[in-house]
Parts: C-alpha cells; structure tokens; sequence
C-alpha cells in the first residue's frame, strides 16, 4: 500500500474547496504526477463521500484515452489522496488562446476527441456534468484527456462496471447505520436532480432549472466549445451572469459568419432547449443516439477507429512565450481558486419601500466570502449585494426571509422562483463552509 513518503512534493500547484493539488515525483521511478489531496473533516462536514467514490471509480472504472489515468489512490487518518497522470501541455482554454486561429479541420479533430470521450462516459451511465474548456487538458501528443469529475453523476446504474455496482451495494448495505451517510446516498440518486454545478456559459437549460439532469447536459456543453473554437467567444457570453442565465433559457445565441454552414448545422442540433432532442441526446434504441452525431456532416473527415493512434495536429503550440509549465498550472489553480461559484440563482420579490416589493433576479457566490448580488430582471442591471460576513443575521419566515447586516442594512425577500427555505439553507451552508457560521 503506497503513502505519501513514496512522492517526493515539488509544489503546491492550488487549493480547492477541499484540499490541495501538488507536483510531485514518484522517488520509485522519477515520473512526474499531480497528487490530488482531499481533507475528510470537509468531506464529511459538506457531505461528499459519495462524491469522492463516484470521482475514484470513474477514474479507476472507465478506460479511455481521452480520460485523465488514476495512477494510484490512498488514504491516511485525515486525508484522501488521489494521485492522476500530470499532463504537461497546458489546458484547453489556454490552447484556445494561444491558437486564436485554429483550422477548420483542427477544430473538427478536437470536437471529435470531445465527442469520442463523452460517448465512452455515456455508454457507463456517467454524466461528467462540467465539461468545459478548463476541464480538458492537452497532452504532448497534442491529443486531450478530460479531468475532473468531482461533480460527476451516475445517472444510470446499468450502464456501470459490474465491480462499481457491487461496490455501491456494499456501501448501502455497511452504511445503513449510518443515517447522515444514507440520507446522502438517498437524496444524491432521487431522480439525478440537478443542483448547479458548472460554469456559466456552459451550463445547460435544465442545471439552472433545477430539472432532471442527464447525459445530455454535456452535449449543451459541447455545442458551446465547438461555437467557441470557432468564435473565440462562447454563444451565450455576456455582460453579467445573469443575462447569461436568461440567454441560456431561452437558448438565445446568434448565428456567426466565421461558422462554416455544416459546423453552424450541427451546433443548432446540440444548444436545444429539449435535452432528449439535442443530437446524440436521445434514448437508448432511438434515432438518436452517438451513431447519429458522429455521422453528422460536420465529422464526415473523421476515422473513429483511428481517431487516437493517429498523429495529433502539427500546426498548433500549446507553450505560450517560454513560460513554464509548472507557473502555467500555478496560475490556471490560483485564478480558478479566486474565481466566485454560483450556488443558486432565481427571481426573488425584494422590498424597496413600505409595502413594496421588486422583482429582482438574485444570484449566490461561494466565494473566500460569500455574497448575494441581485439584478433588475428586466434590464440585467446591478442593482445591489449583500456581502455574507459571519456577523450577517438569516432569518426564515413563512414564504420569505430576512438578512440582517448589522449596524448597516437589513433586507426582505418573498419567495418567487424559489422556496424561502432553499434560499436560507443555500446561504446558511454556505457561511458554515467558508466562515464556520452557525
């Protein structure tokens, strides 16, 4: 059984919500690998066991070469250790932006990859659910692996390797003590409910509806990434998070000249509102399945047998000036460490004047400090935040809430969109994870 004296630590490439990842060099052999450490006293304090499983058997269960390679996994008393395959050249987004003129052909070749990786995730019942450009990482050999399956699902158990099943059953059956550790199990499977996650002008139609989540919210991600690449821009990008989110809703995006007609053809397939209609997206058995994308014009170039032996693309660098790679992953974890994370969003009735209520579009951060910023749903101006310090005061009333900002403001919600009690227990969850609020 491997510790964590096997590895020697380079450098602390960033922190996450739950723990760090490092560069490290296995002192066996000398090999280069991310070690990704996960605190349990978090883990359990958030509830996301079950969340770690599902990343360690993804990892260790489904074999692709477009998937990032689970090296090995262990454990000490306070810390789980995940140690991955550390890929050198950079992630997607950055390639995106060191390649602003990517070709037509190299843009299919990446889209196919894309494709090829989400299918294998699919056909085991596995739904990444925040499949992104940061979340794509280009190999040496100018193929990508895809990372990161922290937010993963599993939306259908059948489709799982046979050791998984029994894995999940053997947790039911050790667990049913452990009635914190049920209820999770419980309330994660209930129908695969989405609860947002991902990155907003990613994320698809039902995410932010908080609608059943499935497969098909990674082919909306896919449609975004293929109008990207050829944009340079995603299609829903805006001014604020919240014209994004209505955009999203109401799957308004605009047609580009740069767009060749097959490309523009097949993105109009993916970015629909109905997830059992985007292409690719529909049941098992149907007229819709992976064999109808991949048959689609826009991949009539592509060898799917071959896509992986064959040679990566010639004409593109993924090194930027003479920058590191190591400071390149440095700043990709700090920046992503910095940037806010949505939690909850939706129409709330917001008190501005004796007996009068607003309608304001209301968004919640998780961020170093969380804060509530809400928007006119009209005109998607900013029209305020409150800013979550552990002296913040949530109250719950029948249909409302009230947050009480000492010695500065307070403020009144009805319900709308949402329950009361959703929003109080988002906020409170919240403040517990980042200011240990009670």
């Amino acid at each position: 059984m491997q510790t964590l004296n096997d590895y020697e630590i380079i450098e602390k490439l960033g922190s996450g919500s739950y723990g760090d990842v490092m560069l490290a060099k296995q002192k066996e052999n000398g090999q280069l690998v991310a070690i990704k450490t996960l605190e349990k006293r978090l883990l359990i304090k958030e509830k996301k066991q079950y969340q770690v499983f599902i990343e360690k058997e993804v990892l260790t269960q489904v074999k692709h070469p477009g998937l990032i390679n689970l090296i090995a996994s262990f454990q000490s008393s306070s810390q789980i250790y995940l140690v991955l395959e550390f890929v050198e050249g950079g992630d997607f987004a950055n390639f995106l932006k060191i390649n602003k003129n990517i070709s037509q052909q190299n843009i299919v070749f990446y889209s196919a990859e894309i494709v090829s990786i989400l299918e294998q995730l699919h056909s085991h019942g596995i739904a990444h659910r925040d499949v992104k450009p940061e979340n794509i990482m280009v190999a040496n050999n100018l193929h990508i692996k895809m990372i990161d399956f922290g937010t993963a699902n599993f939306f259908d158990e059948r489709g799982l390797p046979e050791s998984v099943r029994d894995k999940l059953n053997e947790l039911r059956e050790v667990s049913q003590q452990d009635e914190r550790f049920m209820d999770e199990i419980d309330q994660y499977q209930q129908k695969h409910k989405a609860t947002f996650v991902g990155t907003a002008e990613y994320v698809s139609p039902e995410l932010l509806e908080d609608d059943v989540c499935g497969p098909q919210a990674d082919l909306w991600a896919l449609g975004c990434i293929i109008y990207k690449m050829f944009t340079g821009i995603t299609p829903f990008c805006d001014q604020t998070e919240y014209l994004v989110f209505q955009k999203v809703r109401a799957c308004q995006y605009q047609k580009n000249n740069k767009i060749p007609q097959e490309a523009m053809d097949l993105i109009s397939k993916l970015l629909v509102r109905d997830p059992l209609s985007r292409l690719g997206g529909g049941l098992p058995n149907s007229k819709n399945t992976y064999r109808e994308l991949k048959s689609h014009p826009f991949f009539k170039e592509i060898n799917w047998d071959q896509l992986w032996s064959r040679k990566g693309p010639d004409d593109v660098q993924i090194h930027l000036k003479k920058q590191s790679q190591k400071q390149e992953l440095q700043l990709k974890k700090q920046s992503s460490a910095l940037k806010p994370e949505v939690v909850l969003t939706g129409l709330v009735n917001k008190k501005t004047g004796w007996m009068i209520y607003k309608l304001r579009n209301m968004i919640l951060y998780d961020y170093e400090i969380p804060k509530l910023e809400y928007f006119d749903p009209n005109t998607g101006m900013k029209k305020g935040q409150i800013i979550l310090d552990k002296n913040v005061i949530i109250e719950l009333l029948k249909g409302q809430f009230n947050i009480d900002v000492p010695n500065k403001k307070k403020y009144y919600f009805k319900e709308c969109e949402h329950p009361a009690q959703l929003w109080v227990d988002k906020i409170k969850d919240i403040m517990k994870k980042r200011l240990n609020y009670e």
